[in-house]
């Protein structure tokens, strides 16, 4: 990304952003499978707070994904 910044090169942003795209899709795969898999053993009283630090953490992915792509606009 540095070297984008600094105008040494003229790549796509899309080709800049794509390491960073392969890990928030790891994170959002790990956070929605562990979701679903603690709920689905689990009473629901009893992963409330789960669910909710992996929503947050889902939410913090999805925010920062919506940054990367307006950034180039």
């Amino acid at each position: 990304m540095v070297i984008r910044l600094d105008q040494r090169t003229q790549w796509n942003w899309f080709i800049v952003f794509i390491p960073m795209w392969i890990f928030d899709v790891a994170v959002l795969t790990y956070a929605w499978f562990s979701i679903f898999s603690r709920c689905k053993t689990e009473p629901l009283e009893f992963c409330s707070a789960f669910i909710t630090r992996k929503v947050q953490i889902v939410a913090i992915v999805m925010l920062k994904l919506a940054l990367q792509r307006l950034y180039p606009l």
